[in-house]
Order: structure tokens, then C-alpha cells, then sequence
């Protein structure tokens, strides 16, 4: 959860600046040794990562982390990285695994095309990210949570303190996690007072 919450954070940074990442998933995280996130964009090499992009309309996208709008229209919001980040919490807490690896590329996009996207397995291991994961991944952008929400929701669960650190903008946080996991995030969890 410290991860998520760590990554939650810096995008929520580079939101407020005005700036997408457009790609958020685990192959654009560097991990430093002291398990400090650092958001990157390792994925524009394509050695290594063939076979989690796709091209589509003359465009190469991250199929199975791409939001249903940006797939479809070519929308990017920061709603967008929103989605995205509900697909990396997801692969950080597979270790990893492929989302919807039991889908073809083909059928992934017929699905979504059909406005039936599909829902990423539930965790076992705790209820309330396998919740912020189904609201981060909502078909409809007005039904996700914003950043600045999520990341606020993240450090009050994980006890963290996430600080910018001077001008060079290194997020670095003190997160662990000390709530009970079993607790889930409800709707009002992500109400308008917090935005």
C-alpha cells in the first residue's frame, strides 16, 4: 500500500503542475533502495515491452492500462491516469501479473468497444484496494475519484507523510501501513470536501 500511496502522490504532483503521464504502470516506476517510488517513462523504449502495447488508429497505446475514453476517442484527462493508476495498485498487488491476461488483445478491445469493460479480479488479500482499484477503474471518467482525493485517502490509511522535497520535486514519504486492511473505501470516502 506504501507504494500505491507513494505513487498516488506523485501524480497527484505532476497533476497540479498541469502535466499527464498518460502511461502509469509498474513498468514506468523505479523502485530506489529505500522502496522510494520514482514515476518514470521507461515504457518509450519499446525493448522489453512489446507485448503490452498495441497499435490502434495509427497510435501505439498500453492497451490493458488505457481508460475505456482514451481507447475509444483518444481522450486524456487527468481522469485518464486516474484509470491507469487503478491498473498499477492492481499490478502491484499480483506482484506484477498481466491485467486481464485471459482476454485476447482483440477481445479486450471488442469488450470495451461493446461498452462492457472488464473488471480486474478481486484481491483476496485485502478488500479496501481491491475497492479504490474498482473506483480508479470505473468506465465513466465522472465516476472516478481524483488524484488529489486518492492520495489523501492513501496516506490517511497507510499513517504516511508524503513531502515534496525543495525545488527538484523528489516525493518522498514515511508511509507505513498501521490501518486495519480489512477496512473498505466506501463512496463518501471520496466525497467533495476532500477535492
Amino acid at each position: 500500500m506504501n507504494m500505491c500511496c507513494q505513487l498516488a502522490s506523485g501524480l497527484d504532483h505532476l497533476h497540479k503542475l498541469g502535466l499527464l503521464h498518460n502511461d502509469v504502470a509498474t513498468r514506468n516506476i523505479v523502485v530506489s533502495s529505500h522502496l522510494l517510488i520514482k514515476i518514470s517513462m521507461l515504457g518509450l523504449s519499446s525493448e522489453g515491452f512489446e507485448n503490452e502495447y498495441v497499435e490502434l488508429d495509427a497510435k501505439t497505446v498500453p492497451l490493458r492500462w488505457s481508460s475505456p475514453e482514451a481507447l475509444l476517442d483518444g481522450t486524456a484527462t487527468p481522469k485518464t491516469d486516474v484509470f491507469m493508476f487503478g491498473v498499477t495498485c492492481w499490478e502491484i498487488f499480483t506482484l506484477g501479473e498481466f491485467p486481464h491476461s485471459d482476454l485476447s488483445n482483440d477481445a479486450l478491445l471488442k469488450a470495451i468497444r461493446s461498452n462492457q469493460t472488464p473488471t480486474l479480479p478481486a484481491l483476496e488479500s485485502t478488500k479496501r484496494i481491491t475497492s479504490l482499484i474498482n473506483k480508479c477503474c470505473h468506465a465513466s471518467p465522472s465516476n472516478r475519484p481524483e488524484m488529489k482525493q486518492i492520495s489523501k485517502k492513501l496516506q490517511s490509511i497507510t499513517g504516511g507523510e508524503v513531502k515534496q522535497n525543495g525545488a527538484n520535486g523528489i516525493i518522498k514519504t514515511n508511509a507505513i501501513v498501521t490501518a486495519d486492511e480489512d477496512d473498505v473505501i466506501n463512496n463518501d470516502e471520496f466525497s467533495a470536501d476532500e477535492r
